[in-house]
């Protein structure tokens, strides 16, 4: 998208008063400066919704203060947490996990078992359950067809 020459000499004429008002309201000169370049990046991206005849510093001045506004709130939310005190205990690992595991399992022993049948081969199945039981199973036994999996 291409500016007109008359609304970028506007923006740019706009520039030393709206960084004077973002110095007041941020009281410091950094954040100032970079929420004067945020401000211009949205009028920009959004010069279509200006309208010719009315004020561009008064419209840049507006998103100016509702961009500091919008940012002041949510730091009123975030809490720094340098050293991870804070987010630790409200990690939620996935549940299914063990799920995957046993479906990635099925699936090797279905490969291994199809290698095996074609030379008479019935392997023995050892599972350890969560209590410390081993159970073995002979799949050919059991009528368990692990090739299908």
């Amino acid at each position: 998208m291409r500016l007109e020459p008359i609304i970028c000499d506007q923006m740019l004429q706009a520039v030393p008063s709206l960084r004077a008002f973002a110095v007041s309201l941020s009281q410091d000169v950094d954040r100032a400066d970079d929420l004067v370049q945020e401000t211009l990046l949205r009028a920009i991206a959004k010069i279509d919704l200006f309208k010719p005849g009315t004020s561009m510093p008064v419209w840049l001045t507006t998103i100016l203060r509702n961009l500091f506004y919008s940012q002041y709130r949510k730091q009123k939310r975030e809490v720094e947490d340098a050293d991870g005190v804070h987010s630790e205990p409200l990690k939620a690992y996935p549940g299914q996990v063990s799920h995957i595991q046993f479906i990635e399992f099925t699936e090797a022993l279905s490969k291994l078992v199809t290698n095996k049948r074609s030379k008479g081969f019935h392997p023995r199945v050892c599972v350890i359950t969560k209590r410390g039981r081993v159970i073995c199973l002979v799949p050919a036994r059991v009528r368990i067809d692990f090739g299908d999996a």
